[in-house]
């Protein structure tokens, strides 16, 4: 990223418009899926700068919205997942603490992209080769879903 402080005062400010909108369209799907959107953007910027517990509350915080779309529980996903890897790397938890966390958070991480396959995310090859998921792909949890994301397919 390099320009890290620009992301984050983006992200900000992308998420303080949103909130304007919604007090006039409360409800409004576009609305509430674009206001969640902002909001993961900025866990994402929150995980880069290493603060994983902001980012967790973020994520968790545009999921409360209720934006029920696929493209959205898929970057919550995401989103949980890079929570999961930043935790895992945080040397301020001790050694049972950050095990212990790391698992709930790829168990929130793979919770989410079973709840994100369900509302019809379809994208397998996605799943199955961008590097990303590679600390992913030999846990039980996650090629079960694959393997009932390729089922589906058939």
């Amino acid at each position: 990223l390099g320009r890290i402080d620009e992301a984050q005062a983006d992200a900000v400010r992308a998420v303080s418009v949103y909130e304007k909108v919604r007090r006039k369209l409360p409800r409004h799907p576009m609305v509430l899926a674009g206001n969640a959107s902002c909001v993961m953007q900025r866990a994402e910027v929150e995980c880069k700068i290493g603060d994983w517990p902001s980012a967790l509350a973020s994520t968790d915080e545009a999921m409360a919205l209720g934006a029920n779309r696929n493209d959205i529980a898929f970057q919550a996903f995401e989103a949980y997942w890079h929570i999961a890897l930043v935790a895992g790397a945080d040397h301020g938890l001790a050694g049972e603490e950050r095990k212990t966390t790391l698992d709930e958070l790829v168990d929130k991480a793979l919770a989410q992209l079973g709840s994100t396959i369900q509302q019809g995310f379809q994208d397998l090859k996605r799943l199955e080769t961008h590097p990303d998921y590679e600390g992913l792909r030999s846990h039980p949890r996650f090629q079960s879903l694959v393997e009932g994301l390729k089922a589906k397919a058939r």
